[in-house]
């Protein structure tokens, strides 16, 4: 075994500091980088507030991501100045960079993941699709663009549209443009492939057969590196903005056994035919019982937390130990799930105005710390300040339940108390999320959000606040009563809404006025009818 005795986190926020610990865990000194930009920033602060001192900070100079982040030279010459015997990329950044996991090993370091050629074999997803399916994974059809008029050919004998375009580079969901007929795709060429040499400085682009009304389900898989590989269940990731994650839960919610098994089997088979090496995430659409290759990420994800839970086990430190050449074990990978836990990512953005970016000081940041089923894993602090350089991740809110319908509920609890001042964030959306749209109760698709999220939804959320959160006042046996004052839209007057959770299921809902009289009642079978019912 290699002893890995100092290690640089070729990162910041949130994935940084979970990286610090799971490295202390071990014995492992870790060394952190900042930007200019980030010298105050949580991830840089040479000392905690719980103390922690154990770990140096180094500075790269500049402030884009190009100038720091993603400057592979400066990091591998901080990385050999602090002596540091191996590089943990995180995610995003250069974590994917397989150039940059090559010259790691060059320098003598290792690189905390797989091996520069898989990076590179699953960062081309034409390559990537075909590796796929030679593993025997279900796979959507699709044309390589290298002469579009000869590809539009192809596309309409063997494919059909409507199709996607997509980099051969890409991911994220950036560079993908939808063509529903044959006139426009010469068109859509151009700019697909002008969006890819932009993003990914490769302009190659490829059509694919587009999946309508798909679910976003992934398998985390974690491979030994010879050839073994092991699965850790599902996660769902369908509550997306601009292809971009929201939430993910696992395990994944209404899935069939079969379609569960198929995902297992599938991913396991792709990490074992490219012989993996530590954790990596295998991403499917799903739709109905029919399951399609996305892509593989190589690399840790930031929706991990929902994984450990679930199969009691630290993501992160199986990748340092790997990476030491322990061989993962059977009796530590091969288990059930015990329960279920979901995501809830705040980003400093603007849900109320397409999901801008905001930008300024933390004035508050307030989140609760005395629940067994939560886990906050925070970028930020309060004085911390939201730069235009990099992710606006401020914390990622995990909660855990016995089954999904309780970690809804304690997720409802936690994000009730949560406080963020300063600066705009995603919370009133989550608070949507979990009140008034139908993720709590139906199977939901990644397009769910465009079709039931509107900026004008996120007036009730502000329009409702809790007035008796401890159900001390309510007067009935029935069941606890949820207490909401309100404000009538037209006058300004003040009243309040009382909500029971019957017994046989139903909800019923009062609205009395400011002098406490009966003004209106209904019963519906969920909670949004109720408050639809009864908006004043």
């Amino acid at each position: 075994m290699r002893a890995l005795k100092k290690v640089l986190i070729a990162n910041r926020g949130e994935i940084a500091l979970r990286i610090k610990r799971a490295a202390q865990k071990l014995g492992i000194v870790p060394v952190m980088i900042a930007s200019e930009a980030d010298r105050e920033s949580l991830h840089a602060l040479p000392q905690e507030a719980d103390g922690d001192s154990g770990h140096q900070v180094m500075y790269l100079s500049g402030n884009t991501a190009q100038e720091t982040y993603l400057n592979g030279k400066a990091i591998l010459a901080l990385a050999k100045e602090a002596q540091c015997d191996s590089i943990h990329p995180g995610y995003g950044f250069l974590s994917e960079n397989g150039d940059f996991a090559e010259q790691v090993g060059a320098a003598g370091l290792k690189f905390i993941g797989p091996t520069p050629e898989v990076i590179r074999l699953m960062g081309d997803k034409v390559a990537a699709k075909a590796v796929a399916s030679k593993a025997g994974v279900p796979i959507a059809s699709s044309v390589e663009v290298k002469d579009p008029a000869r590809a539009l050919k192809k596309i309409v004998k063997d494919v059909g549209f409507p199709i996607l375009l997509k980099a051969q580079a890409g991911g994220g969901g950036r560079g993908m443009r939808l063509v529903k007929d044959p006139d426009s795709f010469l068109k859509e060429c151009e700019r697909a492939s002008a969006e890819a040499k932009k993003f990914f400085s490769n302009e190659n682009i490829f059509a694919e057969r587009y999946i309508e009304s798909p679910r976003h389900v992934e398998v985390q898989v974690f491979g030994d590196g010879k050839g073994k590989a092991f699965h850790l269940g599902t996660r769902d990731c369908s509550t997306q903005r601009r292809h971009q994650k929201l939430v993910e839960e696992a395990p994944a919610p209404f899935l069939s056994p079969a379609v569960r098994k198929k995902l297992h089997e599938s991913a396991v088979s792709l990490a074992e035919q490219v012989q993996y090496e530590g954790a990596g995430t295998v991403e499917f659409l799903v739709q109905n019982e029919n399951i399609f290759f996305l892509e593989m990420n190589t690399r840790i994800q930031v929706e991990h937390p929902v994984t450990e839970i679930v199969y009691g086990i630290d993501l992160v430190e199986w990748q340092f130990r790997v990476a030491a050449g322990e061989s993962p074990r059977a009796q530590d990978f091969v288990k059930e799930p015990t329960g279920h836990s979901i995501e809830f990512r705040i980003y400093a953005e603007n849900p109320a105005h397409g999901f801008v970016p905001s930008l300024g000081t933390i004035r508050a940041f307030d989140v609760p710390d005395s629940y067994d089923f939560f886990r906050n894993e925070p970028s930020v602090q309060r004085g911390s300040i939201i730069s235009p350089y990099y992710d606006a991740l401020l914390t990622k809110i995990i909660v855990s339940g016995y089954d999904r319908d309780d970690a809804l509920q304690n997720a409802r609890r936690v994000l009730k108390e949560c406080r963020i001042e300063g600066v705009e964030s995603t919370l009133p959306f989550h608070h949507w999320l979990l009140h008034e749209s139908s993720f709590p109760s139906a199977p939901f698709e990644i397009g769910f959000l465009d079709r039931e999220f509107s900026t004008e939804k996120l007036e009730n959320v502000s329009l409702y606040e809790r007035i008796d959160p401890e159900n001390k006042n309510h007067g009935t046996d029935a069941a606890p009563v949820e207490r909401l004052s309100v404000k009538e839209r037209s006058t300004g007057d003040a009243s309040y809404i009382e909500i029971v959770h019957r017994k046989d299921g139903l909800f019923e809902g009062r609205r009395f006025s400011e002098k406490n009289i009966l003004v209106s009642s209904v019963m519906s079978h969920t909670r949004s009818g109720v408050l639809a019912s009864l908006e004043p």
